[in-house]
């Protein structure tokens, strides 16, 4: 009995020991500081930026990119892609990676959900994981390969927030935007065309960065604004996930606080909260573009658009016919 316990121990223990570690790609070791050669400078939330893998390159894939904590400069994601004309052959080259890596690490990649990829698959290990994900780009379809430390990534968090906040952290009250106040009524300069009892595209004071249209939603009878919305579109996800993560950086500065991430596989969404009040940043995929949504919203008031819209409904129903 005690040998059959020893022989379990092992062969556990020499499961563990062949299995391969994720310890970096490309030159780049996961955990270590980036490369003197590689500048590290700041996109958004995220520092990083593109590298050379000489005699390191993977295939036939392009653009590499890692992404290092901003304070300390510890790599904790290492990417790359490679772009193709159609689905299949996309498919073909993601199904030769996962059995390529399966092999080598000796495990298997799990069927996972991101709203930037159609496809995403993980292999998980010890606190480290590998990425595998397909996802297009207009008419060309795109297989990114990603190394990612996940300790790290959430240091890289902590490290921006002391970058940015220090230990002080004002909280900036969610008011409105581009001239018009939640709870306040649009000012007809603004208005350019009423779509509805509630929609209005308006006229912003001053135009955001490149967003290009922008629409208020209003409650139906007193005309108070609940809603503050303006939408840009983009050839890409990639672009459109770039441009999210600006906005990110820019508002989270201004509010003094972070947004919080979900992910429906779908699309991404960003939500930043104040008691009844949010702004939520929104990267959609729709066929042959991609689109980044800033909503401003006042729940109260949501609430009460609609108690105003059934009180319309009951007003202007014929009781005599029933």
């Amino acid at each position: 009995m005690r040998f059959l316990s020893t022989a379990v121990l092992f062969v556990s223990a020499f499961t563990l020991f062949a299995q391969r570690q994720i310890t970096g790609a490309f030159g780049i070791t996961i955990g270590a500081q980036a490369p003197q050669e590689i500048k590290i400078i700041r996109n958004g939330n995220v520092f990083g930026n593109i590298f050379n893998p000489g005699k390191m390159k993977f295939r036939n894939f392009q653009n590499y990119l890692l992404y290092a904590t901003p304070k300390t400069h510890l790599v904790y994601r290492i990417m790359t892609e490679q772009e193709f004309d159609t689905m299949e052959s996309a498919v073909a080259e993601m199904n030769f990676i996962r059995n390529l890596f399966e092999r080598s690490y000796r495990g298997e990649f799990v069927q996972s959900k991101n709203g930037l990829y159609e496809k995403v698959f993980l292999l998980p290990r010890n606190g480290r994981c590998i990425l595998l994900g397909m996802g297009h780009s207009g008419l060309k379809f795109n297989v990114n390969l990603q190394y990612v430390d996940q300790a790290l990534e959430e240091q890289a968090r902590k490290e921006l927030d002391e970058l940015d906040f220090g230990n002080k952290r004002v909280s900036r009250p969610i008011t409105g935007a581009f001239g018009i106040k939640l709870g306040g009524q649009v000012p007809a300069k603004q208005v350019i065309k009423r779509l509805n009892n509630i929609s209005l595209l308006i006229r912003p004071s001053r135009k955001f960065r490149n967003f290009s249209t922008y629409m208020v939603l209003e409650t139906p009878k007193t005309k108070k604004v609940y809603s503050i919305v303006c939408w840009q579109d983009f050839e890409t996800m990639s672009e459109a996930t770039e441009e999210m993560n600006i906005v990110r950086s820019i508002f989270e500065r201004s509010y003094g606080t972070r947004f919080q991430d979900s992910d429906d596989g779908l699309k991404k969404v960003l939500s930043l909260k104040q008691k009844n009040r949010e702004i939520s940043l929104i990267v959609d995929r729709k066929p042959l573009k991609a689109t980044l949504t800033i909503y401003y919203a006042d729940h109260a008031l949501f609430v009460h658009a609609d108690q105003e819209e059934k009180q319309i409904e009951m007003q202007n129903t014929d009781a005599s016919m029933i």
